[in-house]
């Protein structure tokens, strides 16, 4: 029996479990990631992968993994992004409706900051690869099916807000050290892989 250790971070005492992270320690931060100043709750729970069918996005191209933000995700307002990411959507998406459980990058406010940067063009596609492929898993549980198959084993850990709501500013940091860099090239960037 194919098991998976997963956890849960909140700063509110209702558990809504759709997302789910393979590390305790970035379990903290999430659940101190709202700036309201409240010490979070992190819980740990065992996922049976038995009968479920998984979509891994992450063993995938890493613009099938964006499609998926794109087609979920209102990245940004404007009428040339809309247009691109219709496009991009259509050139890269595949169907994920028949999967219980998916599995993509983690992406919390400081993450899709990474992700307008590249979409805007200000990040060469080789660096939005390297600092993606860096971030932790997410398992996004999509149906009762898979929730049946989820079982708590803890009750929750306090974390500390002062302690752990740091991360997220020095990811915004070293993303926009990347923006800038010599290394960004700015050439195979969002626009130039739109197929018209």
């Amino acid at each position: 029996m194919s098991k998976v250790i997963l956890f849960y971070g909140t700063n509110t005492l209702k558990e809504d479990i759709k997302e789910l992270v393979t590390s305790e320690e970035i379990a903290k931060q999430l659940s101190v990631c709202i700036p309201n100043e409240k010490d979070g709750l992190v819980y740990k729970y065992e996922l049976s992968m038995d009968n479920l069918k998984i979509l891994d996005l992450t063993s995938l191209d890493i613009l099938v993994w964006l499609a998926e933000v794109l087609k979920n995700k209102n990245v940004l307002d404007s009428k040339r992004y809309q247009m691109l990411a219709c496009k991009f959507i259509k050139q890269y998406a595949i169907d994920i409706s028949s999967y219980d459980v998916i599995i993509g990058y983690r992406l919390d406010a400081s993450h899709l900051y990474l992700v307008k940067e590249f979409v805007q063009d200000n990040l060469d596609l080789n660096i939005f690869k390297d600092v993606l492929v860096t971030f932790e898993k997410k398992y996004y549980i999509k149906n009762q099916k898979a929730l049946n198959n989820l079982k708590k084993i803890d009750e929750g850990i306090i974390v500390n807000y002062q302690k752990y709501n740091t991360s997220d500013c020095k990811l915004r940091e070293k993303i926009m050290n990347l923006v800038n860099s010599e290394a960004n090239s700015v050439t195979k960037v969002f626009s130039t892989l739109v197929k018209e």
